[in-house]
């Protein structure tokens, strides 16, 4: 009976995420027509993608894909990135001019026509975002071990934990201080 609730606890998460995304689909729309509106809405996403260092877009997707199919969220995030990036090229041969729309959209296209030294950004966050995907993945399988009583070496699944979890705040870490090396600020508070 527990594990029935705790899956419906996942559903409900992913349908209120799913919610969020959807109601700024529509805002975007309403704002600037259906066409721009799901361009805007896209690339916003695929500048969350490309430009933040923990798997923040992706993990909207990945998570919810591991829970229902048990697929890793590594190859779901492989396809994620690749979505993200087929979204990107599209908006800059169909309709560049999307990036004028939001602030985030024209830090992205700063980001985009200026890959040095802003690649330095998309860099950190691939190896962010792979690396808490990563994270995610091995403590999904160390629950689902605890749970199915699998045997597996406790110890070095934690140090596998916290080593990874140390190199995701030390590029999170180098993350911000290229941002304020860049003239680039972000206030988060």
């Amino acid at each position: 009976m527990q594990k029935k609730e705790l899956h419906k606890k996942k559903i409900y998460k992913f349908l209120i995420l799913l919610l969020i995304l959807v109601a700024y689909f529509i805002f975007t729309t309403y704002k600037y027509g259906l066409q721009d509106g799901v361009l805007v809405s896209l690339t916003t996403w695929s500048f969350f993608v490309f430009c933040t260092p923990i798997a923040d877009a992706g993990f909207l997707i990945d998570f919810p894909i591991r829970i229902l199919t048990g697929l890793k969220m590594i190859y779901s995030e492989m396809i994620v990135w690749i979505t993200a990036a087929l979204i990107t090229t599209t908006a800059f041969i169909t309709n560049p001019s999307i990036f004028e729309n939001s602030i985030l959209l024209k830090l992205y296209h700063l980001i985009l026509t200026n890959l040095y030294p802003y690649g330095g950004i998309i860099l950190l966050s691939a190896i962010g975002t792979f690396l808490s995907i990563h994270l995610g993945d091995q403590i999904v399988d160390t629950s689902s071990d605890v749970i199915h009583k699998k045997k597996y070496d406790k110890h070095k699944r934690i140090h596998q934990i916290i080593l990874t979890g140390f190199v995701i705040a030390a590029v999170v870490t180098l993350y911000y201080f290229m941002l304020e090396h860049l003239n680039i600020n972000i206030k988060l508070f």
